[in-house]
């Protein structure tokens, strides 16, 4: 590694974060809080559902202009529909998505995904 390659440090997520007392009286949002120290977080909820654009939206406003995030591959890219995590999963899948989802197969559905 070169001394010009930049090690960027975050935490996947921002639920476990504990601003130091006070912070509403400084920030606006937890994650205003959160990005005043880091500079990253991977968003984990990527991999069962992506957010809404309006949650983007928002999450990219209160990180500021050199906050930077990171998302989690949507687990129809990566595990089959039989694996355990698919429990979390809110909305039906198709039966053709059932078949072809998962373990980063060629195919049209993970295509799409």
């Amino acid at each position: 590694m070169n001394r010009e390659t930049a090690i960027k440090i975050g935490t996947c997520g921002f639920g476990d974060f504990k601003p130091r007392e006070g912070w509403r009286e400084h920030y606006s949002s937890k994650l205003t809080a959160y990005a005043s120290s880091l500079k990253l977080m991977e968003a984990n909820n990527t991999f069962y559902q992506l957010p809404k654009v309006s949650t983007c939206s928002r999450w990219n406003e209160e990180g500021g202009d050199d906050f930077e995030f990171t998302i989690k591959a949507w687990q129809g890219l990566t595990h089959s529909v039989n694996s355990p995590t698919w429990r979390k999963r809110k909305d039906k899948l198709s039966e053709i998505q059932q078949k072809e989802l998962g373990n980063l197969r060629p195919n049209q559905s993970v295509f799409q995904a």
